[in-house]
């Protein structure tokens, strides 16, 4: 119907979806709160990225409980993967980080050769178990005289990554001195804030790509890292537990990072794992194959006209219709002359895993302290 006045109700979030999208004009990130919150509460596990420089997703995990976090352009600890798992998950994540830290393809030469000394049985055999390690096996692996078979191409490929290794940017990964971030807590926050990312001219012209500075071209490929992690995190608990991506075309603007989030979609129901994802814009949630898997989606308050309707069509509902849009722009959380009204905060159109439209509302924690650092 062209005129839909459902009345608002409350959302009563559960981890029954197994992949949920957010799209708010304002107020997703309170949105992601609260559904991340629900995780823990029900004794579930969140691995969350944190962009923001005033780090209030740190805020909002230390209400709700105990914290760890992993700092990625200031790290006291390492998310460097073969530190982290064993060599079997180990090697399939490092290979999502460094092919596109280095823009190669998987059948490249390079790309080929990292194929096989990521091989469990090549990391076990070598005794290889940090990325440090591994580039200084390639070095002497690829020197003249080694009896390993490696050749010259080794020798190159470690020069490449030694100039991520031997900078401030890439200790991360690279630095061994660093202590493995602690795995196995409620909550996992991921700090991105300050790294550097192309834009999306950058990435969709050669030249410019091929001009990028060594900080940025790191920081497109950290975010294939973070959800190469929060997967094997995900995946290998034994609680249901949640990737939090607000702002999610960081995680999809490189092929190995949508990658890495469409395995999470599609096999997160088999594991207990959800991943929850925020953005102003549905396009930013990757691929037409990767959108059409995330069965429950939220549409808040959007003003411009375009993502509004963009907003709709993602919920399957008339991007025509101009009630509807007039709906999403200016009936949604209405903002009136003191802001938005005590009792329309929240609202939204939320379309279920059966793709039922209704309209909702979400609240705040019933908690004072939490539902402060929910705002925060």
């Amino acid at each position: 119907s062209s005129c839909m006045t459902w009345p608002a109700r409350r959302v009563v979030t559960s981890p029954g979806p197994l992949a949920s999208s957010v799209n708010w004009g304002q107020g997703k990130s309170v949105a992601l709160k609260k559904l991340a919150g629900d995780v823990v509460d029900r004794g579930g596990l969140v691995v969350v990225v944190d962009r923001t420089e005033v780090g209030e997703w740190v805020t909002w995990a230390s209400s709700v409980t105990d914290v760890t976090i992993a700092d990625v352009v200031d790290p006291v600890a390492s998310l460097d993967p073969l530190r982290l798992f064993p060599p079997g998950l180990a090697g399939r994540a490092l290979h999502s980080f460094l092919t596109p830290l280095l823009d190669i393809t998987p059948t490249s030469p390079w790309g080929l050769l990292l194929s096989d000394v990521l091989t469990p049985e090549y990391l076990v055999r070598h005794a290889i178990t940090s990325s440090g390690a591994l580039v200084r096996h390639l070095a002497t692996a690829g020197s003249h005289g080694s009896d390993m078979g490696l050749g010259s191409g080794a020798v190159d490929l470690a020069r490449a990554l030694n100039v991520y290794a031997t900078r401030d940017v890439g200790r991360v990964v690279f630095d061994d001195s660093l202590p493995p971030v602690a795995l196995g807590g409620a909550a996992l926050v991921i700090r991105t804030a300050g790294l550097k990312l192309p834009s999306k001219l950058e990435l969709e012209t050669p030249h410019l790509f091929r001009q990028l500075p060594i900080e940025t071209l790191f920081g497109r490929a950290v975010y294939a890292l973070v959800a190469a992690v929060a997967r094997r995190v995900c995946f290998t608990t034994k609680t249901f537990a949640a990737f939090v991506v607000d702002e999610a075309h960081h995680v999809t603007a490189s092929p190995e990072g949508a990658a890495e989030l469409e395995i999470f979609v599609r096999d997160g129901r088999k594991h207990a794992a959800a991943a929850l994802l925020g953005s102003q814009d549905p396009t930013d949630f990757g691929s037409d194959t990767l959108r059409g898997l995330i069965p429950t989606r939220i549409l808040m308050r959007q003003r411009d006209e375009i993502l509004a309707r963009r907003g709709l069509r993602w919920l399957d509902m008339d991007p025509d219709d101009e009630h509807l849009v007039s709906l999403v722009r200016t009936d949604t959380s209405p903002t009136g002359p003191d802001g938005v009204p005590a009792d329309r905060r929240g609202e939204a159109f939320m379309r279920d895993a059966n793709g039922r439209v209704g309209r909702v509302r979400i609240l705040l924690p019933a908690s004072p302290a939490r539902a402060t650092a929910t705002l925060t």
